[in-house]
C-alpha cells in the first residue's frame, strides 16, 4: 500500500539487543511521517529478532547495547 501512494522516507529505530544477540526492544526515534512505513521500521527489526552475540571486548560491562538503526523505505 505505501508503495502504492508513493511513501518514502528514511525511519530511525534504536535497537536494544542483549549480548547474546537477541533484540530486547526495538524503539523508533525518527519517524519518516507515514505510520505504516514506521511501523514496519520497527516490525521488521522484531521479525528479525535476533543477530550475531555481541563480542566480549565491546563494552563488557554492560548488559545490553545501544544501536540506532536507519531503514529506508524507497528509492536508494
Amino acid at each position: 500500500m505505501s508503495k502504492q501512494m508513493n511513501e518514502t522516507g528514511i525511519a530511525m529505530v534504536r535497537l536494544k539487543i542483549a549480548r547474546d544477540g537477541r533484540v530486547v526492544d526495538a524503539t523508533l526515534i525518527r519517524p519518516t511521517g507515514y505510520a505504516r512505513l514506521d511501523e514496519e521500521a520497527r516490525a521488521v527489526v522484531l521479525r528479525i529478532g535476533r543477530f550475531m552475540p555481541v563480542p566480549a571486548r565491546l563494552r563488557p560491562n554492560e548488559e545490553f547495547l545501544l544501536l540506532d538503526q536507519p531503514m529506508r523505505f524507497g528509492p536508494a
